[in-house]
């Protein structure tokens, strides 16, 4: 299961390609996660993108970073 401090501000997360504003609804969803999703889901919210987890569609946008 997730936690909130797992989920940080920044991060933009679409569930079924609408914007999820309330940490737990995804909390809520990884309840039924096995470990691989949970660690997948993780990753993707270290470094954005698009994926499937428990038949739901994810697409994840991270903090853009500028190197000057």
């Amino acid at each position: 299961m997730l936690d909130k401090r797992s989920i940080r501000g920044k991060v933009q997360i679409f569930m079924e390609g609408k914007l999820i504003n309330d940490k737990d609804i995804i909390i809520n969803e990884s309840l039924t996660w096995k470990e691989g999703e949970l660690n997948l889901f993780k990753t993707m919210l270290r470094q954005g993108g698009k994926f499937k987890i428990g038949g739901r569609r994810f697409h994840i946008i991270t903090e853009m970073k500028f190197i000057a």
